[in-house]
């Protein structure tokens, strides 16, 4: 499945309607994916969710727009879907740390946000990545549990937690390992603020023993590709628009309904250049 240009038909099919109603729905039919698959798809392709795209670009445009046209503020708002002037102003002064008002008076410089064209962006460059195909036995795992979101991500106090206490399971299957666990989540309306379960934790042999404020997860066995990230965590979005942007396009595998996992072992050092870990995409 060609999923750069899948994900570039949704892209080119929000360009083409920032000024209407979007259905999220509608734009997932357009590029010929399942609700779950639509947003996991996008977030790790263009890097961000379909919603906060939209309205990037909406605001970006209605910028433009106060800059090169006369039309009154309240009108440029509800063109761009803002149900009021003032919902409007929030959220451009939000974006952009002005609001449209003083951008209009001053046509100041504010920091647009193009439209992106993920063909011409992957034109400029091929990434080449191993990859193992491997399947993989059922696994148990205890850890510690967050219910997060993008906007207000807590993945990294979970780790926080989750490490000061370690040393508190038992049983360990492998030891030295710590995995992260991104349990599968069919949801019709993801964006920035849907809540979503991430698991810090250890692979066990059984639940004999569960330490207290821990919980207990079964991970069935799969089918997974096997990726590498090199480096600080800082460039993980490359490897994951390698991963779903370059590698899926091209091979013989589409994702699967399962969980994503994140192999820790002792390549990993936190923000060094020579740190490495894995990433288990769960295909079929």
């Amino acid at each position: 499945m060609d999923y750069t240009r899948l994900m570039q038909k949704a892209l080119v099919f929000i360009e083409g309607r920032l000024t209407c109603w979007i259905s999220l729905e509608d734009i997932a039919d357009v590029a010929n994916f399942s609700m779950y698959h639509f947003h996991r798809m996008f977030l790790n392709v263009v890097g961000t969710t379909p919603k906060n795209y939209i309205r990037q670009r909406r605001l970006s445009q209605a910028g433009r727009e106060l800059i090169f046209t006369l039309r009154p503020i309240a009108e440029i708002a509800r063109r761009y879907q803002f149900e009021s002037q003032a919902a409007f102003t929030r959220a451009f002064k939000k974006q952009f740390g002005i609001t449209p008002g003083k951008l209009r008076r001053t046509r100041a410089d504010f920091p647009y946000f193009e439209a992106i064209d993920l063909e011409e962006r992957f034109k400029k460059g091929v990434r080449i990545m191993d990859v193992k195909i491997i399947e993989k036995e059922a696994m148990k795992v205890i850890g510690m549990k967050v219910v997060t979101t993008q906007k207000n991500n807590t993945i990294p106090q979970l780790w926080d937690k989750f490490n000061a206490r370690w040393n508190e399971v038992e049983n360990i299957a492998i030891k030295g390992v710590c995995v992260g666990i991104c349990p599968h989540v069919d949801t019709s309306d993801f964006d920035e603020n849907t809540q979503f379960a991430y698991i810090s934790g250890m692979l066990v042999e059984n639940f004999e023993k569960v330490p207290p404020g821990m919980e207990t997860l079964d991970i069935p066995a799969q089918k997974y590709a096997v990726f590498t990230h090199k480096g600080a965590l800082d460039t993980l979005n490359a490897t994951y628009q390698y991963i779903y942007a370059e590698w899926l396009p091209n091979s013989e595998y589409e994702l699967a309904a399962a969980a994503e996992i994140e192999w820790y072992d002792d390549r990993f050092k936190f923000g060094a250049a020579d740190s490495e870990f894995d990433i288990y995409v769960p295909v079929k």
